[in-house]
């Protein structure tokens, strides 16, 4: 069930829309998924930039449908419409979103690693997740960002895996500190979202690469040292004998301390 929001941590809609420049802002108390919520829009005409934001997800989810939990008010969590043209798969799309993430986090004084394909880290455990969904000619991208949580918020599943920027700076943080810069630096995608890697992207992404260099497995099966991300956005992977292969999906895992 959708809950509309008439305001969001002190200001009205209209307000957030003009302070972030994007053509349509749509605010909800509760929803099942912003990126659903964003394809249906997207799917309605809604302009490139059109950002939806809910302070809580009732069915929110990551990479291969698994579950995204946060307790109400404590994460940020948006999805932005793209409207790149291109029909297929979002390529190196969630690479360009989570390389946004990372450095919007940085803004604000978090250091930051990106965990091929889709994941942002501090001090090794996650602190923002990325999914890019392709539609006729369009992307939605959404982020999931752990800003207040305490360590009492974790289910025990997370617990030594997740982390929060509350935790990570030592203090409490406003969500719009957190939007403010991360808004700006998705609209500055538009153009680019769905390219291939140019040089300097692909430096920025090498310079908070957590995998490089590291033994790692793809979905459960040893598969050698991570070697870069390609232009394409493929993790290029070294195997023992000095061959290399690229992986373009799975969930990669670091089999080494």
């Amino acid at each position: 069930m959708h809950e509309p929001l008439d305001a969001w941590q002190g200001r009205d809609a209209e307000a957030w829309r003009s302070r972030w420049g994007v053509p349509e802002l749509h605010l909800f108390r509760s929803i099942g998924s912003t990126n659903d919520v964003a394809a249906e829009r997207a799917e309605a005409g809604a302009p490139d930039g059109t950002l939806v934001l809910a302070e809580h997800q009732s069915a929110g989810r990551g990479r291969r449908g698994r579950a995204w939990q946060a307790p109400p008010g404590d994460a940020l969590l948006m999805s932005m419409v793209f409207r790149t043209g291109v029909a297929g798969p979002p390529g190196p799309a969630p690479l360009r979103v989570g390389l946004a993430v990372a450095e919007a986090l940085e803004s604000v004084g978090a250091r930051c690693a990106i965990k091929w394909p889709n994941d942002v880290l501090v001090g090794g455990r996650k602190i923002a997740g990325v999914l890019c969904e392709a539609g006729t000619g369009t992307i939605v991208a959404g982020v999931g960002v752990n800003v207040r949580q305490g360590p009492d918020d974790w289910p025990p599943e997370l617990r030594g895996e997740a982390t929060s920027l509350a935790a990570v700076l030592g203090r409490r943080v406003a969500l719009a500190e957190v939007a403010d810069p991360l808004v700006a630096r998705l609209l500055a995608l538009r153009d680019v979202v769905s390219r291939t890697l140019d040089d300097e992207t692909r430096a920025r992404l090498a310079a908070r690469d957590s995998l490089r260099g590291r033994a790692i497995s793809v979905d459960g099966r040893h598969a050698g040292r991570a070697d870069g991300i390609t232009a394409d956005g493929a993790l290029r992977v070294v195997r023992g004998d000095g061959t290399a292969a690229l992986v373009h999906a799975g969930t990669v895992r670091i089999v080494e301390s």
